[in-house]
């Protein structure tokens, strides 16, 4: 679960038997439906972007011990993002190699991709959250190569569920879906949820965000008329709580 962060990735290295063994087809595989569960931030007809593996995790269980202790440890990047060129999988010169990655620690597993110069891996990356099981990754996978193969009409009806938003409210929704939710009989817990919120918000609001280098953003610049570019929510799960909402009003 914290391959990446806690720890590090192995770069400046040749690929490995196990992950030439899982790499990821670049055809569409029968019965696997594309499903970007949840974690695009960002969608239009140039990129798609992602919430990076460790997203679920800052300010959770293993940070609130130490948020407040090391000061420093909040100051390292709340979320990871990696956008998607819409017509191709080299970036600045890198081609990419995309695989079904596995905990190194943890019985769980990614879409992991290598940044590779010619055979060396120079840098490595998750696109989506990590999974208890390799259908989910797969499915996230034919999401991202059917946006990069097929194009965006290939994926039918998308709707952006998740943001990284940097308030206290998007902070309690993230917190209630890390933790298995804080109603019903977990409301028990409330004081200790309070403070997981404040910390996860304390981590996102002093956190820098990903900055690109000048090469991705003058690929990845947006048509101003970009029929597909997708509203963003102000907080998680925002278009799903108003749309309950109107049906809620219509059937009064």
């Amino acid at each position: 679960m914290y391959s990446g962060w806690i720890v590090k990735w192995k770069l400046n290295r040749p690929l490995t038997r196990e992950e030439r063994d899982s790499a990821l087809p670049r055809n569409r595989q029968e019965g696997i439906k594309a499903d970007n569960h949840a974690t695009v931030v960002a969608f239009n007809s140039t990129y798609a972007e992602f919430v990076g593996r460790r997203f679920l995790l800052r300010g959770g269980f293993k940070t609130f011990g130490s948020t407040f202790a090391v000061i420093g440890y909040v100051l390292v990047p709340a979320f990871i993002l990696f956008s998607i060129p819409m017509d191709s999988r080299n970036i600045i010169g890198l081609s990419i190699f995309f695989h079904i990655g596995r905990g190194l620690r943890d019985p769980v597993y990614d879409l992991r991709g290598h940044l590779l110069e010619g055979d060396t891996v120079k840098d490595t990356f998750v696109a989506g959250l990590c999974y208890t099981d390799q259908e989910s990754v797969k499915a996230l996978w034919e999401f991202v190569r059917r946006y990069m193969d097929e194009g965006v009409e290939s994926l039918g009806k998308i709707e952006i569920w998740t943001t990284p938003a940097a308030t206290l409210m998007n902070s309690r929704i993230i917190v209630g879906v890390y933790v298995g939710g804080t109603e019903g009989a977990r409301a028990i817990l409330w004081p200790f949820w309070a403070l997981l919120i404040a910390t996860r918000w304390l981590v996102m609001k002093t956190s820098k965000p990903p900055v690109w280098p000048a090469e991705i953003e003058a690929a990845c610049r947006i048509e101003p008329d970009d029929p597909h570019r997708l509203p963003e929510p102000e907080y998680t799960g925002q278009f799903g709580v108003e749309r309950e909402m109107a049906k809620q009003r219509a059937s009064r």
